[in-house]
C-alpha cells in the first residue's frame, strides 16, 4: 500500500503549488510547507486521480478542504463558486469512471462554507463524504481510512 499526501494552494492568478508531505511523519505541519491560500480543488482532484490511474490496485483519493473551492485565472479574472463546484464535481465523476474511489473531507470549524447539498453536489451520496471538526480531524480521518481499508480487504 501506497500513501501520498499532497497539500494545495494558488497564492497567485493560474499559479497552482503542490507541496508533497513525507508519509513517514507523524504531524502534518501546514505552517512549514507552502499550503496557504486558496484550494483549486477540481486541479488537486485531476491531478490526484491521474497520478493514480496506472495499476491494478484500489484506489482511494481522499479530498480534504475548508471551504469554497477557489481558482482564479492567469488574466486576474475569477470563476465563480457554482461554475468551480461543477468543475470539481466533473472530476470526481471522471476518476471513478476510472475505478478510483473519491471522498470528500470538509473540515468543519466555525467558518465553514460548504453546505450539505454543495458536498452532496460535489461528491455525490452521503457515503462518499464527511464532515469532520476541526479538533477531532486526524482521528476522524484514521478512523475513514481503516475503514476503507478493512471494507476493501473484505471484498478482496
Amino acid at each position: 500500500m501506497d500513501l501520498h499526501i499532497w497539500g494545495w494552494s494558488s497564492l497567485d492568478a493560474g499559479q497552482v503549488d503542490i507541496a508533497r508531505f513525507d508519509p513517514r511523519l507523524e504531524v502534518f505541519d501546514t505552517a512549514k510547507s507552502r499550503v496557504r491560500g486558496v484550494t483549486p480543488l477540481h486541479l488537486a482532484i485531476h491531478v490526484g486521480a491521474r497520478f493514480m490511474e496506472t495499476g491494478a490496485e484500489a484506489k482511494h483519493l481522499i479530498v480534504t478542504t475548508d471551504g469554497q473551492p477557489v481558482f482564479a485565472r492567469r488574466d486576474g479574472g475569477h470563476y465563480g463558486d457554482s461554475q468551480l463546484k461543477a468543475f470539481a464535481r466533473r472530476e470526481v465523476r471522471q476518476a471513478r469512471k476510472k475505478g478510483i474511489n473519491v471522498t470528500g473531507v470538509l473540515i468543519s470549524g466555525e467558518w465553514h462554507s460548504l453546505s450539505d447539498d454543495e458536498m452532496r453536489f460535489m461528491f455525490g451520496n452521503r457515503r462518499h463524504w464527511h464532515r469532520m471538526s476541526d479538533n477531532q480531524f486526524g482521528r476522524d480521518l484514521i478512523r475513514l481510512v481503516t475503514t476503507s481499508f478493512t471494507g476493501y480487504l473484505k471484498r478482496g
